[in-house]
């Protein structure tokens, strides 16, 4: 049995493996099915990290799924100025959702 005091540590964990390792699918022979993998968790991820009040699952979903989506547009990037622009402007935009979350996940507790 699992002791409750360690629930929380092996689900971190195991998100955390989990999310690595789709990522790591990201660049094989079935990289579409690694990435809606991905993807489809990540949103599992956030949308349960707010339902359970758990913010770091909420930044997993969030962040796991910018790697897997940036991994695949990057790959089409040819030039090195739209590559560095879509990481200053997509990268931004992620860290202001997690800012705006952060703000109104510290509201309701």
């Amino acid at each position: 049995g699992i002791k409750k005091h360690f629930l929380e540590t092996y689900l971190h964990v195991a998100a955390n493996v989990t999310f690595i390792a789709l990522i790591s699918g990201l660049s094989g022979d079935t990289e579409r099915i690694f990435l809606a993998v991905l993807l489809l968790l990540s949103a599992a991820s956030a949308g349960l990290g707010i339902r359970f009040k758990k913010f770091a699952f909420v930044v997993y979903g969030i962040v796991f799924g910018y790697i897997g989506i940036s991994f695949k547009t990057l790959r089409w990037l040819d030039d090195d100025q739209a590559f560095f622009l879509y990481l200053v402007i997509t990268g931004s935009g992620v860290i202001l959702l997690v800012a705006f979350l952060a703000r109104r996940f510290g509201r309701e507790e």
